[in-house]
């Protein structure tokens, strides 16, 4: 389960954020994950068993963040 937040920048630009909670008991980490250039952070969520799916296992929480000009941003 994931959650779709935004912030607006001082400028004026909405940035994308998406928070995936740990599925193991109580976050033992937080994870803050940005993408290459020319990307979008959407490749971390690639399927079932992708990157953020293993972080939450784990016990970690992720926030995946898309820069300006990309994916949700």
């Amino acid at each position: 389960m994931t959650e779709e937040v935004s912030i607006v920048a001082a400028d004026g630009v909405r940035l994308g954020l998406v928070r995936r909670p740990a599925t193991r008991g109580s976050a033992r980490a937080v994870c803050l994950l940005t993408h290459a250039m020319m990307a979008s952070s959407r490749y971390f969520e690639r399927g079932e068993g992708g990157f953020t799916a293993a972080l939450a296992a784990a016990g970690v929480e992720s926030w995946r963040l898309d820069f300006r000009g990309c994916g949700a941003s």
